[in-house]
């Protein structure tokens, strides 16, 4: 019954997703949206995903009545997502903690008069031991891996409201915070927002444009803002009634004991949509291949130092990402960097002038940016347990009191800077180095509606 339920929320979004009125060029199947979801979400989230129902076994199939669900159902993309639900129903006979503490904390926001914090605890997720053989395990060659899915995730609002700050982190039953020192890895978390108004700055061709990156962090866990507090220019991320979260966490085991633990979503808003604030937007550019689907993989600074893997090639390289061209005129507001280990900085450019350089700080037992991989590596550094290296501990940011103009058909990239030979890089247990990762989320105010 559980699972029917799982299902019909699924394909009850899926329809519901797409607007009415559409013209038949726009005209969007149900799969696309499906597939759309899946393809924005991280390269490793989505293979385990592909695979989780195709590894499920048929006595397990057969229990769920879903043994024949590969035939009758053809685009993987589907039969994927259906899969990501069985983490959840393989998990039914697991009895699962408790916790004193509640779901939503609200409070006064500190960033301005008049704004509310809800801190949102989502879970309880189970971390498997780093003994235990599961898919993940198979798939990556990193032991205590979870990935997860939420669809129809709860959101700080019931009502139109202006998001001004969105903060993620991890915690146990008893509201501890879940960090490297006592055994938890926030490998990342996503925040997907779908609405028939969202208007995706990246990727706004086709459906993809109808769903927005709206938050991404890793195991340093920064906060990202849509707004400036001492800025001439207010702005936030307009989050209507409308709207519907997907959420996607990875998360991972650093000993070998079970472990439950709740993702935890801080958000600062503002009730209504107040005429003086500018439409707040996130625009994420990375190094590898385009963030949006059906774009050439052409990238005009030549030929990548990285695998299809996004393994590197050599100890010491630069990267850069593909150019965005702004479809309307804005104003940065700021910018904020994330790289794995290894990394040295991180620059920003506006039409080939550099406006920010982000660096990264390391300390012994800091966060450390990035997981363990999952395809063969390069490169090799520090022992196997991660331990015995400095990790990536914060970015540095850059963020305009002025703010950066930005004009229609402007262009903005970063280049990532790596050498491991002044930074160890985290690798799996085979010593194998994780993948590389160059991205920027710059935050920049349109006018509203975008």
């Amino acid at each position: 019954m559980r699972l029917r339920t799982l299902l019909v929320s699924l394909c009850v979004y899926a329809v519901t997703a797409v607007p009415v009125e559409q013209t038949a060029e726009a005209r969007f199947a149900k799969t696309n949206v499906l597939n759309t979801l899946l393809q924005s979400l991280p390269s490793r989230s989505r293979m385990i995903l592909e695979a989780r129902l195709q590894n499920a076994s048929p006595a397990l199939k057969s229990k769920l009545g879903l043994s024949d669900l590969n035939k009758r159902q053809s685009d993987p993309v589907t039969v994927a997502l259906l899969g990501s639900l069985l983490n959840e129903v393989q998990l039914w006979n697991t009895p699962r903690p408790t916790s004193p503490v509640p779901e939503v904390q609200t409070s006064k926001s500190p960033l301005l008069n008049g704004a509310t914090r809800h801190k949102i605890r989502y879970g309880p997720y189970r971390i498997p031991p780093t003994s235990e053989k599961n898919l993940e395990s198979q798939l990556t060659h990193t032991s205590g891996l979870t990935d997860t899915i939420k669809v129809n995730a709860k959101k700080p609002c019931t009502g139109d409201c202006i998001l001004l700050r969105l903060g993620a982190s991890l915690e146990y039953a008893d509201g501890t915070v879940a960090k490297q020192a006592n055994g938890a890895w926030l490998h990342h978390a996503v925040v997907l927002n779908f609405g028939f108004q969202v208007r995706d700055a990246v990727c706004p061709d086709g459906l993809q444009g109808y769903m927005e990156h709206l938050f991404e962090t890793g195991n340093e866990r920064t906060d990202i803002d849509f707004t400036l507090q001492n800025s001439s220019i207010k702005s936030g991320y307009h989050l209507r009634a409308g709207d519907t979260f997907l959420i996607n966490t990875e998360l991972m085991n650093m000993e070998d004991k079970e472990k439950w633990t709740w993702l935890t979503l801080t958000y600062d808003v503002i009730d209504g949509f107040p005429a003086e604030y500018k439409e707040g937007k996130v625009v994420w550019t990375s190094i590898g291949p385009p963030r949006c689907s059906g774009v050439p993989d052409v990238n005009p600074f030549g030929q990548t130092n990285l695998t299809k893997s996004q393994q590197p090639v050599r100890t010491v390289f630069t990267e850069y990402s593909i150019p965005w061209v702004s479809r309307k005129n804005g104003w940065i507001m700021g910018s904020n960097g994330h790289m794995h280990d290894g990394g040295t900085s991180t620059e920003v450019f506006k039409n080939d002038q550099r406006i920010c350089i982000s660096y990264p700080h390391y300390s012994m037992g800091g966060h450390g940016m990035g997981g363990m991989g999952h395809d063969k590596r390069q490169l090799r550094a520090g022992n196997h347990t991660n331990t015995d290296i400095e990790h990536i501990d914060v970015q540095e940011g850059c963020f305009y009191t002025d703010p950066v103009p930005i004009k229609k058909g402007d262009s903005l990239y970063i280049r990532a800077n790596y050498d491991f030979t002044a930074h160890a890089g985290m690798k799996n247990k085979k010593g194998e180095l994780d993948e590389v990762m160059g991205i920027v989320g710059s935050l920049i105010a349109f006018d509203y509606p975008y």
